[in-house]
């Protein structure tokens, strides 16, 4: 292996030619068409107030309604029994169909792969992300009012957001080989933010299911932490599953978990590097979450990342020592066991409250068929993979936008 010194000017350059990879696996596409929606699409704004309002009291509309829409959108989802299972049933087999679609692309239309998936990824950005992406930054920035009362905090996650991920890269790509470090980098945020995304989509199926919860009138006595543990289980056998039998998600993740033999020596030393970096940005998270007296949205992000992090620094050790095949099959086993305890638990505890919550149990069966489905299906473009599970998130978005234009 050549090594190769680089000042910090170079640096910058090399984090610009290996980042245009890893956003482009990231949706960049995606977000390219949710802007151009934005500010193009007439019939956007219809959905939201009648053509012959001004575009400014369209805007303003739009102000007053997202900024309740988090708020309002699981109720309104979920008003009656039809709408109930509607919602039930379309986000599940709504992430199949649009993979289906692809494939029709690509096997009966004959599309080449990539023609096949940028289709794909239109479609699904233009009926599905782009009136989350919109009413995501209306609530935020672009109302005054919430912006005004938010500022520090709005501005700072965002400098965050984009500054710790690039002073982290800039930090671990620093000294011999750096191409070839920031490429390793990548490849591994990108796992970071696929897994930090999965778990977002679990955390809303749960926000479902107390509703449910609540609406059948569940007793409040603790046992909902195995439901968690049940769906939390479930959800991520699959996709660690997937982790352990594909070891490559991208093509550009080669060198980073499948290096060659004259480059293993030093790729392990360097995700040791990795993982002591992640155990010192975690007791960082955890510092600010617990020893700083930090108002609530600080705290309690950086509690989680810190811990998400530190774990990361576990497994990273762990699999250095052992292995990832041996450290993601005992992971794959625990989480077993903790889904058929959850599920047992579960199962008696609706038996002890003598009726069954239908809805709430569907809900379950629901999200575990979509990810068990979606991530066994034998994809090579993992993006694909991405759109089917995220649909239903985005789903929730749409109906509520769809049901408000239509009463206005």
């Amino acid at each position: 292996m050549i090594l190769i010194r680089f000042t910090f000017f170079e640096r910058i350059v090399v984090f610009l030619n290996d980042f245009q990879y890893f956003i482009f696996n990231l949706y960049i596409i995606n977000r390219l068409i949710n802007f151009v929606s934005l500010f193009t699409l007439k019939w956007f704004f219809n959905s939201f107030h009648s053509y012959t309002l001004k575009l400014q009291n369209a805007v303003r509309f739009t102000y007053i309604y997202t900024s309740i829409l988090i708020l309002l959108q699981m109720e309104n989802i979920l008003k009656n029994a039809k709408q109930d299972w509607m919602f039930i049933i379309l986000s599940t087999v709504s992430g199949f169909l649009m993979i289906g679609f692809y494939f029709v692309l690509a096997n009966l239309v004959k599309l080449d792969e990539f023609t096949a998936f940028l289709v794909t990824l239109i479609l699904f950005s233009l009926l599905f992300d782009v009136r989350h992406f919109f009413p995501t930054y209306t609530r935020t920035f672009l109302d005054k009012a919430y912006f005004k009362e938010n500022k520090s905090w709005l501005l700072g996650s965002t400098a965050a957001i984009f500054l710790i991920p690039l002073i982290s890269y800039l930090i671990l790509i620093q000294g011999e080989a750096m191409a070839y470090n920031g490429q390793i980098v990548l490849s591994f945020a990108r796992r970071v933010t696929l897994t930090l995304g999965f778990y977002h989509l679990i955390k809303q199926n749960w926000g479902f299911i107390a509703i449910y919860k609540k609406k059948f009138n569940e007793p409040e006595d603790g046992s909902d932490r195995w439901e968690k543990l049940l769906l939390l289980s479930g959800s991520f056998i699959p996709f660690v599953y997937l982790a352990k039998t594909k070891i490559i998600w991208f093509l550009d993740e080669t060198s980073a978990f499948s290096p060659n033999a004259n480059e293993l020596n030093y790729v392990l030393e360097f995700w040791g590097k990795i993982s002591a970096f992640m155990l010192v940005l975690g007791l960082f998270f955890l510092v600010i979450g617990f020893a700083i007296n930090a108002r609530p949205q600080y705290k309690y992000v950086s509690r989680n990342l810190g811990y998400y992090f530190v774990g990361i620094f576990i497994l990273i050790k762990l699999i250095l020592a052992n292995g990832s095949d041996k450290v993601l099959y005992i992971l794959l086993v625990v989480l077993t066991i903790i889904f058929v305890v959850s599920l047992i638990l579960t199962v008696l505890k609706a038996i002890q409250f003598g009726k069954l919550n239908v809805r709430k149990w569907a809900m379950f069966i629901s999200a575990l068929v979509l990810y068990w489905g979606v991530l066994s299906l034998p994809l090579d473009n993992k993006m694909l993979i991405i759109i089917g599970i995220t649909i239903p998130h985005n789903i929730s978005i749409n109906y509520n936008i769809f049901k408000k234009g239509k009463n206005n």
